[in-house]
């Protein structure tokens, strides 16, 4: 079972902006989200949010999973379905033969929750992505349509 912490996700940030020569205010413009959020962020506070994840994930160039600690290899396959992260999600609830409650169970995660994301009403945090793709053996990026690659 992964776990990982909000400063692996720092490390990775400052190490990325000391290389590159940034500084948060053009960080955070290239992302185009706020300085204080992404100085949360570099201070290890907590984790951003999916559409926010996917952006750093997509700036650095890195998966998701090594964004947050889960891999040590930077790289990803980008995967050439146009899926997002319902599509995908309910795809494994269906090859996997399980219910909702059922997987609300064993992850700890509200059923009314889960079905909130499948009719696209919320986004998962990074902690509960995390618990799913751990059950279903697979990559953030694949959980969230970002690859093909499980």
């Amino acid at each position: 079972m992964f776990t990982t912490k909000p400063e692996i996700l720092s490390d990775i940030l400052k190490e990325y902006m000391q290389l590159n020569d940034l500084t948060v205010n053009v960080f955070s413009q290239r992302i185009k989200v706020s300085e204080s959020l992404v100085g949360y962020w570099l201070q290890g506070r907590y984790f951003p949010g999916l559409p926010n994840a996917l952006k750093v994930a997509d700036l650095l160039g890195c998966s998701l999973d090594y964004l947050f600690g889960l891999s040590d290899v930077p790289t990803y396959r980008p995967g050439c379905a146009n899926v997002d992260f319902a599509d995908r999600f309910l795809l494994l609830l269906t090859q996997h033969r399980i219910s909702k409650n059922r997987l609300a169970h064993a992850c700890g995660i509200s059923s009314s929750l889960l079905s909130k994301w499948l009719l696209r009403k919320s986004l998962p945090k990074i902690e509960s992505l995390i618990k799913l793709a751990n059950y279903f053996n697979c990559s953030l990026d694949y959980l969230v349509g970002r690859s093909d690659a499980k």
